[in-house]
């Protein structure tokens, strides 16, 4: 009697999730063992904080620059896929990592993710897009009987519960029916494991990799803790028949950095007169149609140096981190629908934020969470590296001390040479404006003229991006 297949979801730890999956069921044989591998656009998704009781482990595909394609159920909900929402936890993609103990490659987090009805398989947008990586080419013919793929992750293994590089194995497609997953064979040393689930299944030839589905289920044979009797195979939910759901799914762009009622629309967030913090909505078109209360009125943001706006606890929803009149930094997390819903530090108390000039955010060091970089009393640029919780972890220098930003006037960040890596753009005391690069490290590595000198800023009193 066929023994079924189990999930290949993992809790970061190690064990088991339980999720329903209804894509199960296989035999076994097929070719060269598992083992380490070096695939670019495979990547690595922690869901959840590692080592919590509802974290899990899957591995995943970049078929777009801000795209990830992977199993539904990494992302389900009480076993129920997420058709169209935010991540239900905190999501941290790595791709561009082959060997986990390196720095290479990239660090992202998820915001939305998008699922199928009608079989295991989730697109998952990322905070920004990836830069310097090649995403896998879609496959687009179906597959035949007794053609081999190969099957790659970052799941268990036969040795180690949670690997530090990423490895692939050979299998043999077993069925071709018309169906939405297709039986593969594979031998007790091609591994397909917990934490390989959503991992890439492609045919392979010439250096050329197509992407034909998502590994879904297996018996675990050969993998660690797994019985003596585990059964090989393993099922590959079919991506082949899916582009035209693919293209549609990641062509819109990415959502503004600054959306604060998840409308799709860039907005324009404002300190009055009376105190009071105001939402300015965008209406895409280059208007702002309407004004709404943030925050309680009663001018409660007396006082208030700087604010700045981002992701900051990496819920999907942007913020605002403000430089109170204590000289502290609070961070006023958004609720999606254009009102802030709490505030807490965000650094510890105790005014040490005096004498800041400027405040802005960005992600600076490339580890997918949102930092502030700020213009102190020295006149210096310092880096405060968020966590992704909505607390500032470390600072440093961005470039070097000695007062080389005073006179400045404002400073705001962007992407302003498309390389990849967060900039700054500063008026400077000779009112021109220029540009510091980001070198993707939380350091700005040069400066340049961004428009004509000549103090043709003069006058300025404030800019944003």
């Amino acid at each position: 009697m066929r023994r079924n297949k189990k999930s290949l979801l993992a809790v970061v730890t190690a064990g088991a999730v339980a999720v329903t999956n209804p894509w199960a069921g296989v035999p076994a044989q097929a070719a060269g063992a598992t083992a380490a591998s070096d695939y670019d656009f495979v990547a690595k998704i922690e869901v959840g904080v590692p080592g919590a009781s509802d974290a899990r482990g899957c591995s995943g595909a970049l078929v777009r620059a801000e795209w990830v394609l992977t199993s539904a159920a990494c992302f389900a909900r009480n076993g129920v896929p997420l058709a169209n929402d935010v991540p239900p936890l905190t999501t941290t993609i790595t791709v561009g990592r082959p060997d986990l103990t390196t720095g290479t490659g990239q660090v992202l987090t998820a915001t939305r993710v998008v699922s199928r009805s009608d079989r295991d398989v989730a697109l998952v947008r990322l905070n920004r897009a990836v830069t310097g990586l090649t995403p896998i080419v879609l496959g687009d013919t179906a597959p035949a009987v007794g053609e081999v793929w190969r099957i790659a992750g970052y799941g268990r293994t036969r040795s180690e519960w949670i690997p530090t590089h990423q490895h692939a194995g050979d299998v043999t497609v077993e069925s071709a029916a018309s169906a939405p997953s297709v039986r593969l064979t594979n031998t007790r040393d091609v591994t397909v494991c917990r934490g390989d689930s959503g991992g890439p299944v492609f045919r392979e030839a010439n250096g050329r990799q197509l992407l034909m589905g998502v590994a879904t289920s297996s018996g675990q044979a050969g993998c660690l803790g797994a019985g003596e009797d585990a059964p090989t195979g393993v099922v590959s939910t079919r991506v082949d028949d899916l582009n035209d759901w693919i293209d549609a799914s990641t062509s819109t762009p990415l959502r503004p950095r600054i959306d604060f009622n998840n409308d799709g629309n860039a907005d324009i967030a404002g300190h009055n007169a009376n105190d009071d913090m105001l939402l300015f909505a965008g209406d895409g078109k280059g208007k702002l149609r309407d004004a709404g209360l943030m925050w309680p009125s009663g001018g409660q943001w007396r006082g208030f140096h700087a604010i700045t706006a981002g992701d900051f606890n990496n819920d999907g929803n942007t913020d605002i981190a403000g430089h109170n009149a204590n000289d502290d930094m609070l961070l006023f997390a958004g609720d999606g629908k254009g009102k802030l819903r709490d505030a807490g530090l965000m650094w510890p108390s105790g005014g040490q934020w005096r004498g800041f000039h400027a405040i802005t955010a960005g992600d600076f060091n490339n580890d997918g969470n949102t930092d502030i970089a700020g213009h102190n009393a020295n006149d210096d640029m310092l880096l405060f590296a968020g966590d992704g919780k909505g607390k500032l972890r470390d600072a440093g220098l961005m470039w070097p001390s000695g007062g080389q930003w005073r006179g400045f006037h404002a400073i705001t960040a962007g992407d302003f040479n498309n390389d990849g890596n967060t900039d700054i753009a500063g008026h400077n005391a000779n009112d021109d404006m220029l540009l510091f690069a980001g070198d993707g490290k939380g350091k700005l590595r040069d400066a340049g003229l961004m428009w004509p000198s000549g103090g043709q800023w003069r006058g300025f009193h404030a800019i944003s991006s």
